[in-house]
């Protein structure tokens, strides 16, 4: 019988020095075994397992067989798919997370789904009557784990329901009645447990995807929240992230927030992990703006100065504050109405007037600089306040030049699907704003020439910050075809120019589907695509944006 350790993994490492959040060393250093909330209130069961390996002292599945609903006959093992090749690291991952409420941190592409899918397998055979609850941010991955359940293990597709916002509550309570294994986003399962019709306590496995989310007020908070409010203990937690946290004290609250009890943290460079990772060359491609580029920069921040200058002059900008940003300008206007609480400056109207166009305008020049001139001119066009570009006359002057010489809007080229399935031609003068538009063309053009040559099927995944970027750069790779076959995958909001059009999750699952059989081999995505999407064999992801806001966004991708 082996017994496992509470909170720690064995170190392995061939000397690469790991970052601080995953050096477990570092990050255990943070909890004691006390620290550890063990919340389960179980007598300890001794199961064999089906592969052979050992026997396994579960401690987590039951103290009073009636009140949990545990079946001592199908306890007495647990169940690892052979008929998948067995590797080490999933396999000790499953046989402590069994144990334990564990938060597993994997590289992408390592077999979390794989993870998941046997623990609540074996949580589904061993509570008959128990309900089996997967959740994830977003309903494509919802849907990629349902299919993930069906492929790897024998979960019954008569026991497993997709919930979603749009059902009817009454059907949803039907399903939670005569169903046992759900997959839903956070949202849909807090909302139903708030409203009663979600039995609780009748929760044995809580699985959570992407469990870095899970801070602040976020429903998978709000689920545990739930759970404790109810005095509810008798469930097992399986946190899934490859990115757990930036910093320490982002899995630290990880941790607390679903009442994990041990970490299961494996890197690339890990021994065990290490024959199943991918070799990976990463090359920063450093754009200057260009002159033309710069001289526009250079145009408008003289007419920042101007918003800025009146706002110094009244004392409330420092006189040497020297390069502003918006986030700098942020700051200070924060500062300001700290300050303001006491005694109200005699012009406070107009100071917070110039505060909230500078932020405006300095989130122009953002855009400016890091997306180009067309991505530039679209927000002051869609700017919901208008008014008050009018009334400077050189704003609008350099607005109206930009627009002349731009030419004709991309986004206002009809790109939809022709009848016979071919898209229409996107000309070739087309102006992007931005010299990295035109190295993302060579790029992607040197790639998937050369793959061409050597008769290779290739396939590439360009990331953007926004939307408009995405859109944009759909309609540049356009112009490759038939070399290229790109398509867009972004989140189910309004999306493109006219704010209309909504994607439904039918059309994200066809073109992710697409792009794994190959029909399209380039998919130009948001941040919506960095969450544990299967995008099957990738040889080029390109960070078309600067992602430094979010450490965590730029592993993902």
């Amino acid at each position: 019988m082996n017994n496992l350790p509470s909170t720690s993994k064995s170190k392995q490492n061939d000397g690469f020095e790991d970052d601080e959040i995953f050096d477990d060393s570092t990050l255990l250093a943070h909890f004691d075994n006390s620290s550890f909330i063990q919340r389960s209130r179980f007598s300890e069961n001794n199961i064999n397992d089906s592969a052979n390996r050992s026997a396994l002292n579960v401690s987590a599945l039951c103290c009073d067989e009636e009140l949990s609903g545990y079946d001592k006959l199908t306890g007495k093992t647990w169940i690892y798919p052979t008929n998948y090749p067995v590797r080490d690291y999933q396999f000790n991952v499953i046989k402590a997370a069994i144990l334990k409420n564990t938060l597993v941190s994997l590289p992408t592409g390592l077999g979390k789904t794989f993870i998941a899918a046997v623990i609540m397998y074996n949580f589904y055979r061993w509570y008959p009557l128990g309900k089996i609850v997967f959740t994830a941010p977003t309903r494509p991955l919802v849907a990629q784990q349902i299919e993930a359940c069906y492929n790897i293990i024998a979960i019954p597709p008569n026991d497993t329901i997709e919930m979603t916002g749009h059902m009817q509550a009454t059907t949803r309570k039907q399903h939670w009645q005569n169903k046992r294994v759900f997959f839903a986003t956070p949202q849909v399962i807090y909302n139903d447990m708030k409203s009663g019709i979600c039995p609780c306590d009748k929760v044995r496995c809580l699985v959570i995807d992407e469990a870095h989310r899970a801070r602040g007020n976020y429903a998978y908070c709000q689920i545990i929240s739930t759970l404790d409010d109810i005095g509810h203990k008798i469930y097992r937690v399986l946190a899934l992230s490859a990115t757990p946290g930036s910093k320490v004290e982002d899995v630290i609250n990880v941790v607390k927030n679903l009442h994990i009890a041990h970490l299961e943290l494996r890197t690339e460079n890990c021994i065990d992990v290490a024959p199943y990772s991918h070799a990976r060359k990463i090359t920063t491609v450093i754009i200057n703006l260009g002159q033309e580029l710069s001289q526009l920069r250079q145009q408008y921040i003289e007419i920042l100065d101007g918003y800025a200058r009146r706002l110094k002059q009244m004392n409330i900008l420092p006189l040497n504050l020297g390069n502003l940003s918006k986030g700098r300008i942020v700051m200070l206007y924060k500062e300001y109405q700290t300050k303001e609480r006491g005694a109200r400056h005699p012009q406070h109207n107009y100071i917070m007037k110039d505060f909230t166009l500078l932020i405006a305008l300095y989130h122009g020049l953002e855009l400016l600089v890091q997306h180009g001139s067309r991505v530039f001119l679209n927000f002051f066009d869609e700017h919901p306040e208008k008014s008050w570009i009018q009334t400077d006359d050189k704003l609008t002057a350099l607005l109206e030049r930009l627009r002349d010489d731009l030419g004709i809007n991309p986004l206002s080229l009809d790109r939809s699907m022709l009848p016979d399935g071919t898209i229409p031609e996107m000309p070739k003068d087309l102006c992007f704003g931005h010299p990295k538009f035109d190295k993302l063309k060579e790029i992607m053009t040197d790639h998937f020439t050369k793959a061409l040559h050597k008769k290779q099927d290739t396939k590439a995944i360009v990331f953007c910050e926004y939307r408009e970027s995405v859109n944009l750069v759909h309609c540049l790779l356009l112009q490759c075809r038939p070399l290229i076959k790109p398509q867009m995958f972004v989140g189910q909001g309004a999306s493109g120019k006219d704010g209309k059009t909504v994607v439904s999750q039918k059309q994200q699952m066809r073109v992710m589907r697409n792009f794994r059989e190959g029909l399209c081999n380039v998919l130009v995505a948001t941040c919506v695509a960095e969450e544990g999407l299967d995008v099957g064999s990738v040889d080029l992801i390109i960070c078309f944006d600067i992602s430094t806001k979010s450490p965590v966004r730029l592993v993902q991708r």
